[in-house]
Order: C-alpha cells, then sequence, then structure tokens
C-alpha cells in the first residue's frame, strides 16, 4: 500500500477510502473502497497536483485522467498509466467535467 485515506465531501456529499496499490508485477492502481457518492454528468476520477482542501475547484490544472468513474457506489480499481510520478501528486480527486467542480477529494498520503 502506497497510500490510503478518506475521501471528504466538495460540491455533492461523497465517502469512501481511496487507497493507491503496488501490484506484485509492479502496476499501481488506485482503489476507491466503500465509495458513495451523487451521480453525476461526465464523472472521472484525477489525480492532481493541487493539495486536498475543501475548495471545490482547481483540481483540473494540472493532473491524470484515470478514467470515467465506473459508479457511484462500491468498490472500484484504477490502472495508473506507467511512468506516473507519484511524488507530484498531492490528491484523488471524483471530477465533474461538465461542471469543472469537484464532487469529492482525498489526500495522497504516502504510508510509511
Amino acid at each position: 500500500m502506497l497510500s490510503r485515506s478518506n475521501l471528504q465531501s466538495l460540491e455533492h456529499q461523497s465517502r469512501g477510502t481511496v487507497v493507491l496499490i503496488e501490484l506484485p508485477g509492479g502496476g499501481r492502481i488506485l482503489r476507491l473502497e466503500n465509495l458513495a457518492t451523487s451521480n453525476g454528468p461526465d464523472l472521472r476520477v484525477y489525480l492532481s497536483t493541487t493539495p486536498a482542501s475543501a475548495d471545490w475547484h482547481g483540481y483540473d490544472r494540472d493532473y491524470v485522467d484515470l478514467g470515467a468513474l465506473k459508479g457511484n457506489l462500491g468498490n472500484q480499481n484504477y490502472a495508473l498509466p506507467n511512468g506516473v510520478d507519484l511524488a507530484r501528486y498531492r490528491s484523488a480527486v471524483i471530477w465533474c467535467r461538465q461542471f469543472s467542480v469537484g464532487f469529492a477529494v482525498a489526500p495522497l498520503i504516502a504510508q510509511s
């Protein structure tokens, strides 16, 4: 486990845990556990260089798009592209592209 933190609500009430995991073969995934958030249009999962805060905006300035949110409830995995330097990224975000707002954010906290 590389990182584990709780989601905090932004524009929509949300809860769950974000876990960054390194797989035995060297691949990495971001896992959303026990996710509960609102459905919305064009929801994406981002790694962002913007630190997690209560601000709904700004997470789309320097980010890696991990793909469309697979569902608004439950557990889900997102593969990180090869070569992503996790040291650059400060938060994981559920982002609504249509309205340019975050639904939820979690800090990326390294595990020791």
